[in-house]
């Protein structure tokens, strides 16, 4: 007969349980996943009725328009809009329509709901759709945000605003066009760097050119003047 240590005889006996639980969590998961999912899809698919009850929300206070917005269901989201949906709906985490439209990369939703009304600057702390059009260089959508009163120096958590982001990654068309509205060329970033020095960093000399046109210096240079720059 061959005995085996106790410690040995419980980790067999345990082995079943563990694989059993981690079977049941995954099979929770899976099935929370889908019932949200599925509640999202009917939340979605359901018609437009009365203000009100286009204006109810679920469980995380996601308004119908929310969904569509997310999941990029341009004409529903026209459908919601027409029948009195509110654009400036909040969910749990504070975030409207024109935020998951924005996130999920849903351009024509996001086109629509900036034209219908939507806050341009109801965004979570150290970050704005401005920043993240700018990242993307895309021209459009950040005229039209502008043009409805988005805030163009609002900093990230770096203290960089998007005029600085677009410099960074070297999009010049996004750089011309913040600078024509009014963008700080002189903003300073937390580590007390430029946004010329950022062009310089970067090696666009073009950008650090236009830039330097319009009145930008370097850091070192701010500080030898006694200006440091702008830091809110």
């Amino acid at each position: 007969m061959v005995y085996l240590p106790k410690t040995f005889l419980a980790i067999l006996l345990f082995i079943p349980i563990l694989i059993t639980l981690n079977c049941t969590g995954s099979d929770v998961e899976k099935k929370t996943e889908n019932r949200e999912g599925q509640a999202d899809n009917r939340y979605i698919q359901a018609p437009a009725t009365d203000s009100t009850s286009i204006n109810s929300k679920d469980n995380t206070r996601l308004t119908g328009l929310h969904s569509a917005a997310k999941h990029g269901k341009t004409e529903k989201a026209k459908e919601l809009i027409a029948k009195g949906a509110d654009v400036n709906a909040k969910d749990k985490s504070g975030n409207t329509p024109l935020y998951w439209a924005v996130l999920e990369k849903h351009n024509d939703i996001t086109a629509l709901l900036i034209e219908k009304g939507a806050d341009v600057n109801a965004t979570p702390e150290d970050f704005s759709y401005v920043q993240s059009f700018a990242i993307r260089g895309d021209k459009r959508i950040l005229e039209l945000l502008i043009k409805n009163g988005a805030k163009v120096d609002k900093k990230e958590v770096n203290g960089r605003t998007p005029l600085c982001l677009a410099t960074m990654i070297g999009y010049k068309q996004i750089v011309e066009l913040l600078i024509k509205k009014g963008a700080d060329v002189n903003s300073l970033d937390r580590s007390e760097g430029s946004i010329l020095d950022w062009a310089i960093w970067r090696g666009h000399k073009d950008i650090a050119d236009l830039l330097r046109s319009h009145g930008a210096k370097t850091g070192e240079e701010l500080k030898k003047q006694g200006n440091k720059g702008t830091r809110k």
